[in-house]
């Protein structure tokens, strides 16, 4: 961006010219969309950042949502000014107006990089939630600090060389009208052949090298920052489900969960001889009637229990003699001497 400042005192345009928001969609952007977006986002983001700052559990994906929180912040704070000159108060500001002119496409072009930045984080977290569904155990290893520099330094000094033609795209002129009163810019794209300010209709002539370094850039930055990102993470995503959905119906999986039924239907078990015992040992019952129904109930009322369980638990429990190895539970031996119940021969 080539900024000249050039003066026609004795020219005044109209207001209408002047104004930055000069559509009305793009003014109710600017004066209602963007201030509730910038606080919800400063205030979500800050608090994003400080919690995974502050992961006492501390992962890679973690350490790179943080920097992804990292570059909304920053992209919310340069676009910052941009809502500040649809503010007709603020945007008549001298010393603003000056200096949002001179820095709008600085400003615009740190945005495009936070931006790309963002991009290329989430879809290295996408890339690193992959490899943990396709390997658990990697979501216990934790990269080293060299590492981690190294990867997103990477991935900034990338970005932001991907989207550095931003800063000189255009080539802009300041001009002064009506005695200094009225700043307007007026901006031509350096990549083509254009007039060099409002008035000297002298023509710029930019070099073949230019012209091939802004297309290409331009085309590059449209693949690589927009489009191959979002492929790739959708793709990814896919591939996280299929990845899930093969991991559920393996071997090895199904073997775990016929062990967790199998120890659910021993503690269905002991919880209802638990409860046979209960009622057996009622208040009104004696001691001596205690005795000499104990092992009637090991013959009876344990069989009862084993046949009114469905036939699949019942060909796991394979209970001969009925279930007297859950009197060694702690809880139930605990019960027993409360309640006084003799012991089962």
């Amino acid at each position: 961006m080539k900024t000249q400042v050039c003066i026609h005192r004795s020219v005044c345009v109209s207001s209408n010219i002047t104004v930055f928001a000069w559509s009305p969609t793009n003014k109710f952007i600017w004066q209602y969309v963007f201030p509730l977006q910038f606080v919800l986002g400063i205030l979500g983001n800050s608090l994003n950042l400080w919690v995974l700052a502050s992961d006492e559990v501390p992962n890679i994906a973690s350490d790179m949502l943080a920097a992804v929180s990292f570059c909304d912040l920053a992209f919310l704070l340069v676009m910052l000014p941009h809502c500040l000159a649809a503010f007709d108060s603020i945007a008549y500001d001298g010393t603003f107006r000056y200096f949002y002119l001179n820095t709008k496409q600085h400003m615009s072009a740190v945005a495009n990089w936070m931006s790309a930045a963002a991009i290329w984080l989430i879809l290295a977290v996408s890339i690193e939630r992959y490899l943990i569904v396709r390997s658990p155990l990697r979501a216990k290893l934790y990269w080293q600090r060299g590492k981690m520099v190294v990867v997103l330094s990477s991935i900034f000094v990338t970005t932001g060389l991907l989207t550095v033609y931003h800063h000189f795209e255009w080539d802009c002129v300041i001009e002064e009208f009506c005695n200094g009163t009225q700043l307007l810019d007026f901006c031509y794209y350096s990549g083509m052949r254009h007039q060099k300010t409002y008035r000297n209709k002298a023509w710029v002539t930019p070099s073949n090298v230019k012209k091939v370094y802004l297309r290409f850039s331009t085309f590059l930055n449209a693949i690589l920052v927009v489009f191959a990102p979002i492929v790739l993470v959708i793709l990814l995503n896919i591939l996280m489900i299929r990845q899930l959905k093969i991991n559920w119906t393996s071997p090895r999986l199904e073997s775990m969960r016929g062990t967790m039924n199998r120890s659910q239907v021993v503690c269905r078990k002991s919880s209802l001889k638990l409860t046979s015992y209960k009622m057996y040992s009622s208040d009104n019952v004696n001691d001596s009637r205690k005795a000499a129904s104990a092992n009637d109930w090991s013959t009876t009322s344990a069989q009862t229990l084993v046949t009114d369980l469905p036939l699949s638990e019942q060909s796991v429990l394979d209970v001969d003699p009925p279930l007297h190895f859950l009197e060694e539970t702690v809880e139930f031996r605990w019960w027993k001497k409360r309640h006084h119940v003799p012991r089962v021969p």
